[in-house]
């Protein structure tokens, strides 16, 4: 585990340079830490080394799937608070998500304010502080 981390540490994965630098920049303001992966195997080889406070994962990544990625980590690090994300759901797909034990799920393009709350919403629950 990595304890080098003063501040929450939050991952994005999506493959659109353009989303993970946004939100980069977004989390950055909340003086949270970040990593951002391009696709699952990256973000998989960093679980239980990195103490991820929240993750925030694409539903349509080029190497598997944001719903098999969310079962994956829910084995084996189910504290981590996830917020899928996806440019192109139907409702059944967010309600698959949220019973897979994703906290939120977020369609882009999103609101940045709202997107905010999210991941504060998700970190304090990481901490143990309001879940609501």
């Amino acid at each position: 585990m990595d304890v080098n981390h003063t501040h929450p540490l939050v991952a994005i994965v999506d493959q659109q340079a353009d989303v993970r630098n946004h939100l980069t920049d977004l989390i950055q303001t909340l003086n949270y830490d970040v990593r951002a992966f391009v696709d699952a195997k990256s973000l998989l080889g960093e679980l239980g080394r990195l103490d991820f406070a929240c993750v925030i994962l694409e539903m349509y990544l080029p190497d598997e799937t944001g719903m098999s990625v969310l079962k994956r980590m829910k084995q084996h690090e189910p504290a981590i608070p996830v917020i899928m994300l996806s440019s192109d759901s139907e409702v059944p797909d967010a309600v698959k998500a949220m019973q897979a034990g994703c906290v939120d799920f977020v369609e882009k393009p999103f609101v940045d304010r709202v997107m905010v709350q999210k991941i504060q919403r998700a970190v304090n629950c990481f901490y143990g502080d309001s879940c609501c």
